[in-house]
């Protein structure tokens, strides 16, 4: 048997490689929802504006969560149980192979049997000091890192560059 994620159906997570995902002090500072995309919006340090600020784009109709930390703790613990080998000790971003959320996600694409079974289903997890981000989307999320500009101004340049001027 292959017990490698892509085609396994076993629970299997890894760390995902993003800008965070060797942050330990990792903060949601805000969350934009427009009609085209969701966007998160992370820091360092909650009140640093020195510090770079990350911001992760998923699709508007992508399934996604925010849970607090103390209402998600176990149940990511559990779904982080299964890590591949890395040379990492921890992490604030992953991957998670067949969690029942990807399972989910995935069956409601209206595929046929052969297309779902081929798929790779997971879900992604960002790990922050108050919550958990977890979603499941079929294009690769996007990251974006920002320097030098003050939390409100970029979030209204996230705005404006949805609005339907």
């Amino acid at each position: 048997m292959n017990n490698s994620p892509a085609t396994s159906d076993q629970l299997f997570s890894d760390y995902w490689e993003t800008p965070v995902v060797d942050h330990q002090f990792l903060w949601l500072s805000r969350q934009l929802y427009t009609g085209l995309n969701n966007y998160f919006f992370f820091n360092n340090d909650a009140e640093g504006p020195a510090d770079p600020i990350y911001v992760l784009t998923i699709g508007s109709r992508e399934t996604f969560k925010i849970s607090d930390e103390s209402d998600s703790s176990i149940r990511i613990s559990n779904l982080l149980e299964n890590m591949l080998p890395s040379q990492r000790e921890r992490g604030s971003s992953f991957k998670v192979w067949n969690s029942p959320l990807a399972l989910e996600a995935c069956l409601r694409l209206g595929m046929s049997s052969k297309e779902y079974n081929e798929m790779e289903k997971y879900q992604y997890i960002v790990l922050t000091q108050d919550e958990s981000i977890e979603f499941v989307t079929l294009k690769e999320p996007k990251w974006e890192t920002y320097e030098g500009i003050e939390l409100d101004n970029l979030v209204l340049q996230y705005l404006k560059k949805d609005s339907w001027d």
